[in-house]
């Protein structure tokens, strides 16, 4: 990463924040739940070893213990999703089962928080049951997400936009 302007890996970051916290966002929303989000500079990270932004999206009216396992699910899996829709957006290529066991496959692919919203315990390949419902969430929510003709790319795109007018205005 020599050689990269600080400012630059900032803005990729914060790119990247915008559309993971517009994915568990835009999730929200398409089940009906009242959400808002946010994301802000992380200080005091080292740009080469860690993130420079982070976020946050709170759900005003999900009640857990209401809302199935496969729809938390969703929604926890929805921000890595829209981070790979987003990096992917160019290709031709479908986000197909073996994408989603090669990525599921890293347990640092998500964080803690939303492993643990989603229900899932960072699934490894001999998880069996665990592991296809996994898959399964994020082959449902990629094809919300899809660029070329999900459902929820507009809202996706739109989410992503104001967290980052937002994010301008208050810093």
């Amino acid at each position: 990463m020599t050689g990269i302007p600080t400012k630059r890996i900032s803005a990729r970051d914060r790119r990247l924040v915008a559309m993971h916290e517009a994915g568990h966002l835009t999730m929200n929303q398409a089940f009906g739940f009242r959400s808002y989000a946010h994301i802000q500079p992380i200080f005091g990270s080292d740009w080469q070893t860690e993130k420079l932004w982070g976020g946050q999206v709170t759900c005003v009216t999900l009640s857990p213990r209401r809302c199935s396992a496969a729809r938390l699910a969703m929604i926890g899996i929805a921000g890595l999703v829209a981070e790979t829709a987003w990096r992917e957006r160019g290709s031709n290529d479908d986000l197909q089962y073996q994408c989603w066991q090669d990525i599921l496959s890293e347990p640092d692919c998500m964080s803690v928080s939303d492993w643990k919203a989603s229900g899932f315990d960072e699934p490894s390949e001999g998880d069996g049951k665990t592991w296809r419902r996994a898959i399964g969430a994020c082959q449902r929510v990629a094809a919300m997400f899809d660029p070329r003709a999900g459902s929820h790319w507009r809202p996706l795109l739109h989410n992503a936009r104001t967290l980052l007018v937002n994010a301008r205005a208050a810093g």
